[in-house]
């Protein structure tokens, strides 16, 4: 007597796997998690400086720019602090540097004069 093969039902997340991972991958970003011990510190210490060296930048140019930037930098600074739309932050950061810099050159060249 021969043996009768059979087959095992594929269970339904076997089938789907990639697209369950890709909503789960998508869900833990909408939670805040926030490493402990030193990562948590370092993390901690790399979201300050960041936040500090725009304030600064903003500081040492004070003198000859509007306050348009002082509010962006002050709003994006305490974003950065906080982990708050982190990578959309840090993309304004950038723009609010590359606005200094071109402002406050520009205040500076009218200025020598």
């Amino acid at each position: 007597m021969i043996p009768q093969k059979w087959y095992a039902p594929l269970d339904a997340c076997r089938v789907c796997r990639d697209a369950g991972m890709e909503q789960a991958r998508a869900m833990q970003r909408l939670f805040s998690m926030f490493p402990r011990g030193r990562p948590g510190l370092a993390l901690l210490l790399l979201r300050a400086s960041t936040a500090v060296a725009l304030l600064s930048e903003h500081y040492a140019y004070a003198h000859s720019l509007s306050t348009g930037p002082l509010i962006l930098v002050l709003l994006i600074s305490l974003a950065i602090s906080v982990g708050y739309l982190t990578p959309i932050a840090v993309a304004g950061g950038l723009l609010a540097h590359a606005w200094i810099w071109v402002d406050g050159a520009a205040a500076h060249r009218s200025s020598r004069s």
